[in-house]
């Protein structure tokens, strides 16, 4: 109501013949005499929003993981050798208080909690993967803090070894499927 007082005050003293105001009035149903309110009421007027926490592995288009391959490449290395690869996988949650944890299953071809590669044959190259480096800490099937709060979007690294390549493997590619689980 009062935005409307001032408007035909300004109409007022704006229109040369007086009748700016109550042509305002009329056209917007008014009566001009009536126009200062008696009473003012104040009412509270609560906004708020709940954000639920809530965090998830990056993914690129087609819902796959934007990374997370661990890749020891093609190797020549001869029997015995350690071999290293690093793969980072992404958690982004929506709130920096977050704390989640990503726990790493054994894979599909473990043999209890030792992670193997199969490959042509059936042959097997056990290989282990690690926290922070190829020299820290092995990943288990446990859940282990990632650390997060410095920015919504949190780089994990995977570290894969092999410790020692099994000698008289035949050519080709070996593979194995590890699950992420992210938990918050």
């Amino acid at each position: 109501m009062l935005p409307l007082l001032a408007l035909a005050y300004f109409l007022r003293v704006r229109d040369t013949d007086g009748c700016g105001a109550q042509r305002l009035a009329r056209l917007l149903g008014l009566a001009v005499a009536g126009m200062v309110p008696a009473t003012v009421q104040a009412e509270p007027l609560n906004v708020s929003v709940q954000v639920p926490l809530d965090c998830a592995f990056e993914t690129g288009s087609g819902g796959a993981l934007s990374s997370g391959l661990i890749d020891f490449g093609t190797t020549g290395a001869a029997a015995g050798q350690r071999i290293t690869a690093v793969g980072t996988v992404y958690v982004r949650c929506n709130l920096l208080s977050a704390t989640p944890y990503v726990r790493l299953d054994y894979g599909q071809n473990a043999n209890g909690s030792q992670r193997r590669l199969v490959g042509p044959s059936g042959f097997l190259v056990p290989y282990e993967l690690r926290m922070g480096s190829a020299a820290a800490a092995l990943w288990d099937d446990q859940p282990h803090s990632i650390g997060y709060g410095a920015s919504l979007s949190q780089a994990v690294p995977i570290y894969g070894v092999i410790t020692a390549l099994p000698s008289g493997l035949p050519d080709g590619g070996y593979t194995d499927l590890v699950h992420l689980q992210l938990d918050y």
